[in-house]
């Protein structure tokens, strides 16, 4: 029986799905593509037909997380709203997203644990390490932070780590208790960076009401 291309990318996207599940749970250096062949029922060709290599699944993975991050930028954007309502809004996507797609989970998995095992290909070819390039994040938190629209009492750049630094954690506990948060979890959690990036003017405001009460 002739495969068709739709055949074919259904199978790809097999393999995929079942290869980036064994790399999150055994590691990237640990994992073998015979290993993948296992999880996805097929034969060792038939991953070298849709990828070359172990590199090609780690490239794969962050050139799908790259992509997400760029249309989840571009969504808070639209936001109708203050950059405080941006960051809140794209912060709550990303857990939600993590918490509840177990693929995505999967593939930002691979990505933090390969970048902090030290075990990232080099083969000339990767893409631009996930949630460490603030080169697009940076200019935005800056401007917002100018305009009293963020906290002031902070760099850019520190915004930025902060906020990352509590992303991958949030994450890791996700991982470490096979966690699936409530919408109402994650509004507590994101309430958090709400009053953590606030403009000193709504800060100050707060510890008015906390000082009256």
């Amino acid at each position: 029986m002739r495969r068709t291309k739709a055949d074919a990318a259904r199978m790809r996207e097999d393999i995929f799905r079942a290869g980036i599940s064994v790399f999150a749970r055994n590691g990237y250096a640990a994992t073998t593509l015979d290993d993948v062949a296992r999880a996805a029922g097929c034969t060792r060709g038939a991953i070298y037909w849709h990828f070359r290599n172990k590199e090609a699944f780690y490239r794969e993975t962050l050139q799908r997380l790259n992509r997400y991050y760029d249309e989840l930028v571009d969504a808070a954007l639209r936001v109708d709203g203050t950059p405080l309502d941006v960051v809140v809004h794209a912060t709550t996507e990303v857990i939600r997203k993590f918490s509840r797609d177990r693929e995505f989970r999967d593939m930002q998995e691979l990505a933090m644990r390969t970048a902090i095992g030290g075990g990232v290909p080099r083969d000339g070819t990767e893409e631009r390490p996930i949630q460490r390039d603030g080169a697009e994040a940076i200019p935005l938190l800056a401007e917002a932070i100018r305009r009293n629209g963020l906290y002031g009492g902070w760099s850019a750049e520190a915004a930025f780590i902060t906020l990352t630094s509590f992303l991958s954690g949030v994450f890791l506990q996700i991982i470490e208790h096979d966690l699936v948060l409530t919408d109402e979890q994650i509004e507590e959690m994101v309430g958090f960076v709400r009053r953590g990036m606030a403009p000193l003017s709504v800060n100050l405001s707060d510890k008015e009401t906390l000082h009256a009460t």
